[in-house]
C-alpha cells in the first residue's frame, strides 16, 4: 500500500507552522535570526556556483528577460515602449515581494500605541524578509538562461513562473548542465526554508495585530496571554486550511484560472488601497482640517478609478480575458499605473510634513513618527520634564527658578495655605 507523501508533507509544514507563530514573536524573532542567515546561505551558495562556472551572457539575457529591463539605446525603443517595460519590471517586483502582504499591519503598529522599538524590529524583519525574497530570482537566472542557451529552446517553450519553474525548469537545468546534486539540494531546501518563513510571517503579522486588540481584555479579565496566542494562532491556521479546501474539489479549476488572470491587478489594487487607508489615518492625525478634506478627496477619488480600471480590464482586457473581441487600451494601462503611484508619492510627503512640524532635534521628530500621534503627544513633542518628586523635601515647587509659583493658572489662597 502506497501511501501519498504530498499531504503527510503539507500536515507537517503547517504544524511546524503553527508551533513556531504560536510560541509568540520574541520565539519566533530567535528563530528566524537561525534559519534566515541559514536560508540566504544555502542560496548565495547555489547563486556563486552559477556565476563561477556558468556563462554570463545568457545570464544577463535571462535577468533582463525577468525584470524586462529596457535597452540603454533610445533609436529601439520609443517613449510608450520604455514606459510599458518600466511598468513590467514594476509588476515582478510587486509579484516577488512578500512585503505587500506586511505593509498594513507593520504601518498599523507605527501609528498606533506600539514601542519605538517594536515598531522598529517588526519593521526590519518585514523589510528584511522582503529584500531577501529577491534572492531566489538572481539565483535561478545562470542556471535559466544558460540551459535556453544551450538547448536552443525559446522562452515562450520555457516555464518562467509558478511551481513549474522550481519543480520542472530548475531541476530540468541542474540535470541539464550536469550540477553536482549537492547544489540542487541546497537550492531546494533554501526555497523550502523561504516559504516556511513566509507562512510564519504572513500568520503571525495576523496574529499579533490580533492579540494587541485583546491586550485590554486580557488584561482586565487576568487571562494567560501565552495559552491565547496559541488559541488565536490555531484559528487562524485553521481558517487559512479552510480556504483551500474549495481549491480541491470542481471548482478548483475555476478558482485557479480566476487568481492567475486577476492576480496581477488584484495586488496592485491591495497595494493602492493599503496606502490610501494608511494615509488617511495619518492625515487624520497629523495634518490640518484643510488638508484632511484635500488629501481624503484625491484618495477617495484615487480608490475609485483605480477600481473601475481595474473592473474594466478584468472585463474587456484583452491580456487576462478574450471578452466579446474587446482590446484593452495602452492609454487607460498608463493612467492605471499613474493613480497607483500618487499614493506612493504622497506617503513619502506624509512623512516629511510630520518631520517638518514636530519639535524637538531631527532624530526625536523622526522617532516621533512612529509613536503615537495623538493631539496631546504633538503638544508635548520635544519637550523637558521635571524629574519625578522625592520622598522628602526639598520640593521641585520650593525652587522658584524651577517651577516659578507665577506661571501657576490659579491664584493661591492665604487661608488655605499649610502652616
Amino acid at each position: 500500500m502506497t501511501v501519498p507523501m504530498l499531504p503527510i508533507a503539507s500536515a507537517s509544514v503547517w504544524l511546524l507552522v503553527l508551533l513556531m507563530v504560536a510560541l509568540g514573536g520574541r520565539v519566533f524573532g530567535w528563530i528566524v535570526t537561525v534559519v534566515a542567515p541559514i536560508a540566504i546561505s544555502c542560496t548565495l551558495v547555489v547563486l556563486g556556483y552559477g556565476l563561477a562556472r556558468l556563462d554570463q551572457g545568457p545570464t544577463r539575457d535571462m535577468l533582463k528577460q525577468i525584470f524586462t529591463l529596457p535597452d540603454v539605446k533610445p533609436t529601439f525603443y520609443t517613449s510608450e515602449d520604455f514606459l510599458k517595460r518600466c511598468m513590467d519590471s514594476f509588476v515582478h517586483i510587486q509579484m516577488a515581494l512578500p512585503l505587500w502582504f506586511g505593509i498594513a499591519p507593520t504601518m498599523g503598529k507605527m501609528t498606533g500605541f506600539g514601542k519605538i522599538r517594536k515598531n522598529l524590529t517588526w519593521l526590519l524583519m518585514t523589510i528584511m524578509y522582503g529584500v531577501f525574497w529577491m534572492l531566489p530570482t538572481l539565483t535561478m537566472a545562470p542556471y535559466l538562461g544558460n540551459l535556453i542557451l544551450k538547448s536552443q529552446a525559446l522562452f515562450t517553450d520555457v516555464p518562467l513562473n509558478g511551481y513549474a519553474l522550481i519543480f520542472d525548469t530548475m531541476a530540468t537545468a541542474f540535470s541539464y548542465l550536469r550540477i553536482p546534486p549537492v547544489y540542487a539540494l541546497l537550492f531546494y531546501l533554501s526555497i523550502f526554508l523561504y516559504h516556511v518563513l513566509f507562512l510564519c510571517v504572513a500568520i503571525l503579522t495576523l496574529v499579533d495585530n490580533i492579540m494587541e486588540s485583546l491586550i485590554p481584555c486580557l488584561e482586565r479579565n487576568s487571562i494567560n496571554k501565552t495559552f491565547i496566542n496559541v488559541v488565536v494562532t490555531f484559528l487562524v491556521v485553521g481558517v487559512i486550511n479552510a480556504l483551500g479546501v474549495p481549491h480541491t474539489t470542481n471548482a478548483g479549476p475555476y478558482f485557479n484560472v480566476l487568481m492567475i488572470v486577476s492576480l496581477e491587478r488584484l495586488v496592485f489594487l491591495v497595494v493602492v488601497l493599503t496606502f490610501i487607508g494608511l494615509i488617511v489615518v495619518y492625515a487624520k492625525q497629523n495634518f490640518s482640517l484643510a488638508e484632511r478634506i484635500m488629501m481624503g478627496v484625491w484618495f477617495a477619488l484615487a480608490c475609485l478609478a483605480t477600481a473601475g480600471l481595474w473592473v474594466y480590464k478584468f472585463v474587456h482586457g484583452h491580456d487576462e480575458l478574450h471578452y466579446n473581441g474587446n482590446v484593452y487600451s495602452q492609454t487607460w494601462e498608463t493612467i492605471s499605473w499613474i493613480v497607483s503611484g500618487v499614493p506612493f508619492v504622497f506617503v513619502v510627503v506624509g512623512a516629511i510634513h510630520a518631520i517638518m512640524v514636530g519639535r524637538g532635534s531631527c532624530c526625536q521628530r523622526f522617532m516621533g513618527t512612529f509613536q503615537e500621534s495623538s493631539s496631546r503627544s504633538r503638544v508635548d513633542n520635544g519637550r523637558t520634564y521635571h524629574c519625578a518628586e522625592p520622598s522628602a523635601p526639598p520640593y521641585a515647587y520650593m525652587d522658584g527658578d524651577v517651577f516659578p509659583m507665577d506661571n501657576l493658572p490659579y491664584t493661591s489662597d492665604p487661608d488655605l495655605d499649610p502652616l
